[in-house]
């Protein structure tokens, strides 16, 4: 996967509430104080809240809106406003231009046909999130860096 010019990484992170994204941004914040390999990128996150707003803004970047705006990694959890998860992700997936985005799924409950379902449209994971804080922060820096750094992409 080629590095967005304006930034190192891109992330598009739809959650279900604002608390999500200041633990996400924490993490993030953690991740580059204590990694190397982060401290010396920036890391840009995008947050959309509704599901509609997340196809509008695939449309935009596939059409050469914002071209820079294309993720590297887009964080999707189940339960958010306007369509539905598995709705956007079936959407991510029909695109070409966005087949090598990986896309993790969050969630707070594990429910097996949802799992199925998910992993049926092509999700690249499926987190279930831990209430406690300091777990839910752990998981998402071990997410962040395994997709970002660790993972290997053919494109």
């Amino acid at each position: 996967m080629q590095l967005n010019k304006e930034f190192d990484y891109t992330i598009w992170f739809i959650p279900i509430s604002k608390t999500e994204v200041g633990l996400m941004q924490s993490a993030i914040e953690e991740l580059k104080s204590e990694s190397k390999e982060f401290s010396e990128r920036t890391i840009k996150l995008l947050v959309m809240f509704d599901g509609n707003e997340v196809c509008e803004t695939l449309e935009k970047v596939e059409n050469g809106f914002n071209k820079s705006a294309k993720p590297n990694l887009i964080l999707l959890y189940t339960n958010i406003s306007g369509l539905d998860a598995r709705e956007v992700l079936k959407v991510i997936k029909s695109r070409i231009f966005y087949n090598d985005v990986p896309v993790v799924i969050f969630t707070v409950a594990s429910i097996t046909t949802l799992i199925e379902q998910c992993y049926d449209l092509r999700a690249n994971s499926y987190v279930v999130m831990h209430n406690d804080i300091e777990e839910h922060l752990k998981q998402c820096k071990r997410m962040l860096y395994y997709w970002l750094l660790d993972n290997v992409c053919l494109s």
